[in-house]
């Protein structure tokens, strides 16, 4: 389970999709034994769930930040090169 944003941010893009297949992974199996009423722990499927959240919003903010770098030193090209 991911607890927080300061494990994610040792990590690289690879591992962090990594971990969400892996995440997918436990919350099929999760869900296959909760049908099937073998599931004891059912709060363990909020808790996937929401670790699978927390590593897609790190990785948008991530994306985020680096459009927003890109685009500001385009800018700074555009703006020397007139």
């Amino acid at each position: 389970m991911v607890k927080n944003k300061n494990e994610l941010q040792g990590k690289t893009i690879t591992e962090l999709r990594s971990m969400i297949v892996n995440f997918k992974k436990e919350l099929l199996n999760l869900r296959l034994q909760q049908s099937s009423k073998e599931l004891t722990k059912s709060h363990k499927i909020r808790y996937t769930r929401r670790s699978i959240a927390r590593i897609n919003t790190f990785l948008n903010k991530q994306n985020k930040i680096t459009k927003e770098e890109s685009n500001a030193k385009a800018r700074v090209k555009r703006k020397s090169g007139k």
